[in-house]
């Protein structure tokens, strides 16, 4: 062997020895991270993307109720918490004793005082930055400038994408919208005898639905969420499609439901999910809600390049617009726009480069 080819070998070897180890601790019956629910969004970067990075040595740690984290001392560099609500995270001792960086999945912000995610958790297990793809901006409305905060877009796995449908296939005069909607909204508002007290509920605090609410109107909680995405399905040529739980089977996939449709809706009131991506990596034409109360723009999409944005005022006219002429090139190469960028900015081996970039500033 000469001298340049032992240099790479030992260069290799330091490479290794020097991999920065990552634990992720997580709930070991937390659903999202079973791997076969249907949502399996997480569980593909949290566990599978992250244990692929090959810059890392990674380990899961899947517990049951209380954990002493001491046990971890010298083991590791730093750690992941998939989450830390109270509702499905046990007790963790010790995390702040290891003197390493912790980074937290946060959930949805809207529900931190209900589930106990504010400071206390964040101060409690020494959290140096939350993250998820949710903006900054949302995180902020509802958690104090003193926490750390950082967007980490994920959610595409690139093989769950593959063999689609083409896009000239299609089924091309109907549009698919799915997910979770409250339906028969209409119906259930001329019955409801306190449609003023709920309202009067929204407006103290519109993002988070009031318990009262709740309990007194338990069909208006999808409503709440997800007004336009619900309104679209009064409409003759939407059809509703649910996201099938039986995602062992590669025909009922997501994202192969998706690309039997040239047109798709992602429409959420309060700040944009996965759902978004998901379409637009499936090849469709990605009708998008973003508004300033939803705060669409952070994700990169723009109108008629790669998306069409919609809002409650125009979602029929740009849903006419298309089924007048479902034809026209231009409607593809939209399409094709969306789909680039979902693959390129929003795959989960990017994600897991972000995630450790993110670990490396607190080290």
């Amino acid at each position: 062997m000469d001298f340049q080819n032992t240099c790479h070998v030992l260069d290799a070897k330091i490479s290794i020895m020097m991999k920065m180890k990552v634990t992720c601790i997580y709930q070991e019956d937390d659903p999202f991270l079973s791997g076969i629910h249907f949502d399996n969004t997480t569980y593909d970067f949290l566990v599978t993307a992250m244990n692929n990075n090959p810059d890392i040595d990674y380990n899961t740690v899947p517990i049951r109720s209380e954990y002493d984290a001491t046990r971890l001392k010298g083991k590791t560099d730093a750690i992941i918490l998939v989450n830390i609500r109270d509702y499905n995270m046990p007790k963790i001792h010790g995390l702040k004793d290891l003197n390493i960086p912790i980074l937290a999945r946060c959930g949805d912000f809207h529900d931190a005082p209900r589930y106990g995610t504010g400071e206390q958790n964040y101060h409690d297990y020494g959290v140096d930055c939350m993250f998820n793809f949710m903006s900054e901006k949302y995180f902020y409305k509802y958690y104090p400038k003193s926490m750390n905060y950082r967007t980490v877009f994920f959610g595409i796995d690139p093989l769950l994408y593959e063999n689609l449908v083409p896009f000239q296939t299609r089924i091309k005069d109907k549009i698919l919208n799915s997910g979770a909607v409250e339906r028969n909204t209409a119906v259930w508002y001329r019955k409801s005898k306190s449609i003023l007290g709920y309202a009067r509920d929204v407006i103290k605090n519109p993002e988070k639905l009031p318990f009262k609410s709740r309990a007194l109107h338990p069909k208006l909680r999808p409503y709440h969420y997800y007004k336009l995405r619900s309104n679209c399905n009064n409409l003759d040529y939407v059809v509703h499609g649910v996201n099938t739980q039986d995602i062992l089977s590669e025909s009922n996939l997501y994202s192969h439901m998706l690309s039997k449709y040239r047109a798709a809706i992602a429409a959420t009131t309060y700040y944009p999910t996965i759902k978004y991506w998901e379409i637009a990596a499936s090849g469709c034409l990605t009708f998008m809600e973003i508004t300033d109360t939803n705060h669409g723009d952070y994700l990169g999409f723009q109108d008629k390049k790669n998306c069409i944005v919609i809002n409650e005022k125009n979602y029929k006219k740009r849903f006419e617009e298309y089924l007048a002429d479902p034809d026209n090139l231009m409607w593809m190469e939209i399409a094709k726009a969306g789909q680039a960028h979902a693959m390129q900015n929003f795959n989960n081996d990017k994600a897991s480069n972000d995630l450790v970039s993110l670990i490396r500033e607190f080290l």
